[in-house]
């Protein structure tokens, strides 16, 4: 029955810039409360080996691609959100997030560019506007202070 006297947030996430990814959002507040996100482009891959930008391989010599290259994208926080207003609940959280580029060698196998990947502590920061039982959500994702993302997203208030 208390849950009731609470807002109950369920949004589709969508990450729009620079790497599309998709995910959800669930959060429950009164005047403060709390929501969990994944995101993902569900595009994991596994790497044979390191290489930087350059193409130099973790270790020493060079990587000869064949032109092919993947991104990989996740993120998992969860955080506080206030109610500001009867419209607008502001929130901000943490957790876990990557970022990879891989590039194909000349031998089929994928080389993770480390320079150009992250992996680590994800923050995240923004806000969801209520309009009736339609609910509209901004934010900015940053996965170990070295990649950023901008994120929109639609769903329900209850």
């Amino acid at each position: 029955k208390d849950v009731l006297k609470h807002d109950i947030l369920v949004a589709g996430q969508l990450g729009v810039f620079p790497q599309m990814s998709y995910g959800l959002m669930f959060g429950m507040v009164r005047k403060f409360g709390w929501y969990v996100k994944a995101r993902s482009d569900f595009n994991l891959t596994a790497s044979s080996y390191n290489c930087t930008s350059d193409g130099v391989k973790e270790g020493g010599g060079d990587i000869w691609t064949e032109g092919s290259s993947k991104k990989s994208r996740l993120a998992i926080t969860a955080g506080g959100m206030i109610k500001a207003a009867r419209w607008c609940y502001p929130y901000i959280g943490a957790g876990y997030g990557s970022r990879g580029l891989y590039w194909m060698d000349y031998l089929g196998n994928w080389a993770k560019v480390s320079d150009y990947s992250c992996e680590g502590v994800a923050i995240d920061a923004g806000v969801a506007l209520k309009f009736g039982k339609i609910a509209v959500t901004f934010g900015v994702n940053n996965t170990a202070f070295k990649y950023s993302e901008a994120e929109v997203g639609i769903g329900v208030m209850f």
